[in-house]
């Protein structure tokens, strides 16, 4: 029984890891206006798929018009060290700054933050759970600069935790 019940759990969080997650509303982004046109690329240690966005991060040129950084929650010394020797900035947070500031309960998330400090955009970066569509920031901030409406793309990813080892895939779940 206790096999069984271990064996579930874990293909649970397995499962789970890559699934669309609901992002939170985070709020108190307004108080991080800057002034300036935000791009938060908000990546999590030991997640495939945010390693998988930090790959692509490297190899493309920045969007222009606006101030991209990458909120890193969690250590991963050398993604960290790719991105900031492809010229990125890096700003390394725990889970629960991510959750309150960008409504990040996973990662990776792609949110745009107007001058204001309202969230014009928050979602994920690809329309399938393997990026085989690509990436759309480009497209997403070009139609977020145009003033259009732009649906939020699944934000699949792998949850945060958030105060313990488990309790993030619950805490993700939760609306």
């Amino acid at each position: 029984m206790a096999v069984t019940i271990a064996s579930v759990l874990m293909v649970s969080l397995l499962m789970g890891g890559h699934m669309p997650f609901q992002t939170g509303d985070g709020a108190p982004a307004a108080r991080l206006a800057t002034g300036h046109w935000q791009a938060v690329y908000v990546l999590g240690e030991r997640c495939p798929c945010s390693t998988r966005v930090a790959r692509y991060l490297m190899g493309r040129s920045a969007l222009g018009g606006i101030e991209e950084f990458i909120l890193q929650v969690g250590e991963e010394p050398e993604t960290e060290a790719g991105l900031t020797n492809a010229g990125w900035q890096m700003r390394r947070r725990p889970p629960e700054i991510a959750r309150d500031h960008y409504g990040a309960r996973s990662a990776p998330l792609f949110v745009i933050v107007d001058p204001t400090g309202e969230v014009r955009y928050r979602g994920g970066l690809s329309r399938r759970t393997d990026s085989r569509d690509g990436f759309h920031d480009r497209e997403i901030w070009e139609a977020v600069r145009a003033g259009r409406a732009v649906t939020p793309l699944p934000a699949y990813g792998c949850a945060l935790r958030f105060g313990c080892e488990w309790g993030g895939v619950s805490q993700a779940l939760e609306r």
